[in-house]
């Protein structure tokens, strides 16, 4: 299943949609849909070269952050 579709799933979910935290979860979750095709490139563009390192290591926190959450929900169920 591809990332639109999921999340487009889950925020049809009453339980995530419903709360405070479900709703901050989903917003989370949608934004890597900006770094998709066009926008993607045009974001890659737009970063200046001095501040590129910065921004790569800015992106593979967030990445390691991610992967931290998604073990933290496997060890929950």
């Amino acid at each position: 299943m591809d990332m639109d579709s999921l999340v487009s799933r889950l925020r049809q979910d009453p339980s995530l949609r419903l709360s405070e935290a479900g709703r901050m979860l989903l917003q989370m979750l949608s934004t890597p849909l900006l770094l998709q095709g066009d926008r993607a490139r045009q974001l890659v563009k737009a970063v200046p070269e001095h501040r590129a390192a910065s921004v790569i290591a800015a992106a593979r926190s967030c990445a390691q952050l991610w992967m931290e959450f998604a073990e933290q929900l496997e060890r929950r169920i």
